[in-house]
């Protein structure tokens, strides 16, 4: 198979190709590799942000730094990816993509993979998936598909390069999720059976690397059918705040679709298909979104007197925010993305079975910001309430309807008075007392009853004398006879 000459192969094929000439004078061949070599096969467009990565045979890890270095790109040197046999050499950005390249050695301290059938294969059963075992020559622009990559493609099929694949790697395993959660895959049954033998192994593997791939699940196409690889391959048993959804069941007048995960799952989906505004931050969306019953798990249900089953969880938010907590840091997600899901999941059904007013959503705005803001808010409501099925009425408002209350500002209103001019007036010393009056000022904004800095003022200060007159009586109390 060879690709038609006009197919653009890289951000800079002019780059790339003047690369793979200086590799095969040195008597050796640079080859794209991996997701960027399967999605250009499979006619797949290309992904924003996604790596190039070469592979380089026959050559030393030295010569292949020689090869980029007069290029003008600096080269960095890091560790190889576990099983890999090779150290990565990574160029800076090149119009906007990292580039990486890899001189594969036949053992630890052995000369280099050779260009020959042998070693392109044994590179390919070093890597994960047949599908990304597929390599294109830039200079040639020929297919080599030593593993039946192309074949699996045709077919949506992820399947490991070896039994002992996923053994290898486990991380692997949950690469799989990612890649079935872009929509262009489905796990072949061996696949499955691999992640079932070999996801307790994910015990070993940092926490950092979990993170990623969870990112990258979260900014993919369709994350719900991750979230369905996860269960059919055992690989949510890793994970217990998520495994014990499972098995919570839910009040069947509100949630006729089942257990929490399968709600879980429908929100998720309705999220995906829901039009969210530009600059979302998506994947905290969609974390919070899979955690927002999280403490169904963690809290015991009410019981129906007549049926014996669950009817609600009381303070489920609650309870969600700590299951949210310890799920999020066991797969090593930073702070800037928790911080924002914790608030979410904490007030997610503030407005459940009620209409939304300005005072309201103006309370819950002020305690989401500045890390979410209303509209992040009513992506998550909304989809909790349209992930249930068969449920014949979708979420009532649309997000300009929803943010009407407020004049159509998701963001939250400035408070009316600072800490420091409230200290100022009132000529009172920094404390609790200035954060109290602070927060009345701010309830007081939130309901209307404020609106211009001489109304907080004088507000304030009505409060700073009430709470003066308090502690006098309180001082003038004669002591209790024993």
């Amino acid at each position: 198979m060879r690709l038609s000459p006009g197919q653009a192969l890289a951000s800079d094929d002019k780059f790339l190709l003047e690369a793979a000439r200086r590799a095969s004078a040195r008597g050796g061949r640079l080859l794209i590799v991996g997701g960027r070599a399967r999605d250009i096969v499979g006619a797949y467009p290309p992904e924003a942000g996604a790596d190039l990565d070469l592979v380089a045979f026959g050559l030393s890890r030295e010569a292949l730094g020689e090869i980029f270095a007069p290029l003008g790109r600096e080269i960095w040197r890091g560790r190889g990816r576990a099983g890999a046999g090779a150290v990565p050499l990574r160029a800076l950005r090149v119009q906007g993509e990292d580039w990486e390249a890899s001189a594969p050695q036949a053992g630890e301290g052995a000369a280099p993979l050779p260009w020959t059938e042998w070693g392109l294969r044994a590179d390919a059963l070093r890597r994960d998936f047949t599908v990304n075992a597929i390599y294109i020559d830039p200079l040639t622009r020929e297919v080599k598909d030593p593993l039946g990559g192309l074949k699996d493609i045709a077919a949506k099929s992820l399947f490991p390069v070896s039994p002992a694949s996923l053994k290898d790697d486990p991380l692997r395993a949950l690469r799989a999720m990612t890649l079935v959660s872009k929509g262009k895959l489905t796990a072949h049954p061996r696949l499955l059976k691999d992640a079932r033998e070999f996801y307790p192994l994910l015990k070993e593997v940092p926490r950092e690397r979990l993170w990623r791939e969870w990112r990258l699940w979260a900014q993919s196409p369709r994350p719900s059918l991750g979230l369905r690889f996860l269960r059919e391959s055992g690989l949510i048993n890793f994970f217990p705040e998520l495994e014990a959804l499972l098995w919570r069941e839910q009040g069947w007048a509100v949630h006729a679709e089942g257990s929490v995960w399968n709600h879980s799952v429908l929100a998720l989906q309705a999220l995906e298909e829901s039009a969210l505004p530009p600059g979302a931050p998506q994947v905290a969306l969609r974390l919070a979104t899979l955690l927002h019953d999280v403490g169904k798990g963690l809290v015991a249900p009410v019981l129906s007197p007549l049926t014996g089953k669950a009817t609600y969880y009381p303070d489920h938010a609650a309870w969600g925010v700590k299951g949210a907590t310890a799920f999020l840091r066991g797969i090593g997600a930073p702070s800037k993305t928790i911080r924002p899901v914790r608030k979410l999941i904490a007030r997610h059904m503030d407005l459940a079975f009620k209409t939304p007013g300005a005072a309201d959503l103006r309370a819950i705005g002020r305690y989401l910001a500045p890390e979410a803001n209303l509209a992040d808010f009513w992506a998550v409501v909304a989809a909790d309430w349209n992930g249930r099925s068969p449920w014949p009425e979708r979420f009532p408002w649309s997000l300009e309807e929803f943010l009407e209350p407020v004049g159509g500002a998701a963001g939250v209103r400035p408070s009316p008075l600072k800490g420091g001019e409230i200290m100022e007036a009132l000529k009172i010393p920094a404390g609790p007392r200035v954060g109290k009056i602070k927060k009345a000022l701010e309830r007081a904004h939130d309901l209307g009853q404020i609106e211009s800095k001489e109304e907080a003022l004088a507000l304030a200060r009505k409060i700073a004398l009430s709470d003066g007159r308090a502690a006098e009586l309180k001082r003038a109390r004669p002591p209790r006879l024993p």
